[in-house]
């Protein structure tokens, strides 16, 4: 296998499957409603090398300074969550 084929195959795994870290947060403060945060977190996918005839792929949060970051929501309605 080639350089090519490693790409092409890179690419269409890591473009077919995904892998997310998603963290939830419920609050239940006295005197408030209740609300909720969700965090998202994308890991980045990688092709490992062939063995044994199959495909494996290895996902990794972006460990680099600056680079991890979340995808905030939150349920908040009335400005406690911020």
């Amino acid at each position: 296998m080639d350089y090519w084929d490693f790409n092409y195959i890179e690419k269409f795994v890591c473009d077919h499957s995904s892998m997310v870290y998603k963290e939830y947060l419920f609050r239940d403060a006295i005197g408030y409603p209740t609300w909720a945060e969700t965090v998202y977190y994308d890991f980045d996918c990688t092709l490992l090398r062939f063995a044994n005839d199959k495909i494996r792929s290895i996902y990794m949060p972006n460990l680099r300074p600056g680079k991890m970051k979340g995808r905030f929501e939150t349920t908040d309605k009335v400005g406690m969550g911020k």
